[in-house]
């Protein structure tokens, strides 16, 4: 299903299309503090919409799924066409990318990816999907996660991804699935730390730059998850969800630093 709508601006290269779409809605925790306080200064705007443009170089990039960008301050929402399950892959990866692009900067994220018939152009995103991803983040996700919802789930399961779903998804206590943030980038750690290992010869030292490249991606995200966590406890809200991020991050980081080595900080905190 795609067509152009009947509306008044014709079918021109912006007209509206209506088709089965996977809505990704993402809010940018302390976003909107970093805004109010950095209103009166041109630069401090100029940094935080920096950000944003970055962080839509990081979309665009998956051509083959047409991923879309569109940011309001801090809501994002990315989409892709839902016929395959491929896009819906596209789409998590996705996620996962700009979930790390923005902790690395200071900004958790939480937000819900729903599937259906939806109005998208350069200046639209309409329909239903983009309703019931709005109240995933808002009423289901709770800490900074980006819940999938069952429709969507539904696209994964249908398909041959029983193997990227068990990788790349967590099945919450709670019954919805969400997206693992740091699969990618800690992958990327593991294959690189095996690159090293295994070339201790002439091109050791390119495979070292890029190991501890790596090392020092997740060491940065460690000690900012830890700091957080001590200036925040007088935050109970805010806190909560940086002691979630922390409990969460550390489980799997432990398994990282098992196989790597020392050089891997653990996040640490003592209340």
């Amino acid at each position: 299903m795609q067509t152009a709508s009947e509306n008044p601006r014709g079918a021109g290269p912006d007209a509206p299309l209506f088709q089965e779409r996977a809505i990704c809605y993402i809010d940018l925790l302390g976003f909107s503090n970093a805004v109010v306080s950095g209103a009166k200064s041109q630069d401090q705007i100029n940094q935080l919409a920096g950000l944003l443009l970055e962080a839509e170089s990081l979309v665009t990039r998956y051509e083959a799924s047409e991923l879309t960008f569109q940011s309001l301050s801090d809501s994002i929402f990315i989409s892709t066409v839902s016929d395959s399950a491929e896009n819906i892959k596209n789409l998590v990866t996705c996620c996962q990318d700009l979930f790390t692009f923005f902790i690395e900067r200071g900004f958790l994220a939480r937000g819900g990816i729903a599937s259906g018939p939806c109005m998208i152009s350069n200046s639209i995103v309409l329909g239903e999907p983009v309703v019931r991803a709005v109240k995933l983040e808002e009423q289901v996700a709770d800490y900074p996660r980006i819940v999938i919802n069952k429709r969507t789930m539904d696209i994964l399961k249908d398909s041959d991804a029983g193997e990227f779903i068990e990788a790349n998804l967590v099945r919450g206590e709670d019954g919805p699935y969400w997206i693992n943030p740091f699969v990618p980038l800690f992958d990327f750690a593991l294959q690189s730390d095996e690159r090293f290992k295994a070339s201790r010869g002439e091109t050791s030292d390119a495979a070292l730059k890029e190991r501890q490249q790596f090392i020092d991606e997740i060491n940065h995200i460690t000690d900012f998850i830890s700091k957080s966590m001590y200036s925040l406890q007088e935050s109970r809200r805010a806190f909560s969800f940086y002691y979630w991020i922390f409990k969460f991050y550390r489980s799997r980081l432990t398994v990282v630093s098992e196989r790597i080595g020392s050089e891997i900080r653990l996040p640490e905190f003592t209340a």
